[in-house]
């Protein structure tokens, strides 16, 4: 297994690429911290967005603070969760695990990968053999 640094949305993070596994592997923890509670529709994102823009244009403050309605939105579509799928998990159980769809960069170039979710795993990925 061989380390790679990946960055997400300009945060760097070091994953494992193992050309012997079938499948990729992500931690729960890894999601959990890019999880953020979206508005229910796209319409009420584009306003939310649209006020926090005239919100930060319009204060004087070095390090504004949103009033309470309004809402940051840093990692919407990081991931998106797309089902379930047999994997076999880093403890080599095969077990029926949610499917996330991730997106990354690795050396300057996007990527979008399909990851199951592995809550016995250690580190924050293991990119497998159908990566590069």
């Amino acid at each position: 297994m061989e380390e790679l640094y990946i960055t997400i949305r300009r945060i760097g993070i070091t994953v494992w690429h193992d050309k012997t596994r079938e499948q990729n592997l992500i931690s729960p923890a890894l999601l959990s911290f890019f999880h953020e509670d979206y508005p229910p529709t796209e319409e009420e994102y584009n306003a939310n967005q649209k006020a926090v823009e005239e919100f930060l244009k319009t204060c004087k403050d070095a390090f504004p603070i949103l009033p309470p309605p309004l809402k940051m939105y840093h990692f919407k579509g990081v991931y998106t969760i797309t089902g379930h799928g047999a994997a076999k998990c880093s403890d080599n159980k095969l077990r029926w695990c949610r499917t996330v769809l991730f997106n990354f960069e690795y050396n300057n170039q996007a990527y979008q990968e399909l990851f199951y979710l592995d809550k016995t795993l250690s580190v924050p990925a293991i990119l497998g053999k159908t990566f590069q």
